[in-house]
């Protein structure tokens, strides 16, 4: 099955959709396009991926995925402890944090 997942400026509301992505791109569950007219995924500075962890309160739930800033070199988290306080485990966790 092919479906098409168009994102507007109302994601922001919702910080772990993008971590949710990437983690099932990471497990081989979907794959991501970007396209390359229109709509732009992320503010203000392009991410890869750095490490996923599985979350400790729902083992069956999102893991959080861990992205580092291509031009700031800042590393972010998807899970809501980051979301609110800009630093989690997770972060701290990485290399060359």
């Amino acid at each position: 099955m092919e479906y098409t997942i168009k994102i507007d400026d109302q994601w922001k509301e919702y910080p772990n959709i993008l971590g949710i992505l990437n983690s099932l791109k990471e497990q081989g569950c979907i794959s991501l396009e970007p396209i390359t007219e229109g709509i732009v995924v992320g503010a203000d500075d392009e991410r890869v991926f750095v490490r996923d962890f599985p979350s400790k309160s729902n083992s069956r739930g999102p893991r959080h995925c861990v992205e580092r800033g291509i031009r700031t070199g800042k590393l972010v988290c998807s899970c809501i402890g980051y979301y609110y306080r800009k630093d989690c485990r997770h972060v701290r966790a990485c290399p060359d944090n």
